[in-house]
């Protein structure tokens, strides 16, 4: 069995993140966090009145 040579390996360039891939998750978590937040104060009000 020959061996075949081998060529340099290229790499493909990164992809840079665009539109909501470019939004750090913990400023997704937060914003979902006080969006429940707001959720569950509204809830208890309508409830309480």
């Amino acid at each position: 069995m020959t061996r075949r040579p081998v060529g340099p390996i290229e790499v493909a360039p990164g992809v840079t993140p665009t539109g909501a891939d470019a939004i750090p998750m913990p400023l997704i978590w937060a914003a979902f966090g006080i969006s429940a937040v707001a959720l569950i104060i509204q809830i208890w009000n309508y409830f309480a009145s």
